[in-house]
């Protein structure tokens, strides 16, 4: 739920459709910033991607899109901006 300053009743910014990989749901959630902005920031563990729901919108954003690559025997993370 996210609260905008003076509003009677919040809104729903996650979780609004169970566990899933749309843009409307999370999975495994992993952590939780607030900005002095009021920005919204979740690391979305399983979906492999940071969600941000700004202040002045009621839309949430991805801002971050993380695949693992395996290659031999090695890992490695890409790191891609949406």
């Amino acid at each position: 739920m996210k609260w905008l300053k003076g509003a009677k009743e919040g809104i729903i910014v996650a979780g609004e459709q169970g566990q899933g990989n749309s843009l409307k749901q999370l999975s495994n959630p992993e952590g939780l910033v607030v900005n002095e902005n009021g920005d919204v920031f979740v690391a979305d563990y399983f979906n492999n991607r940071v969600m941000c729901w700004p202040s002045d919108f009621r839309k949430k954003v991805m801002l971050l899109s993380v695949e693992m690559v395996k290659e031999k025997d090695q890992i490695s993370y890409v790191v891609q901006p949406v």
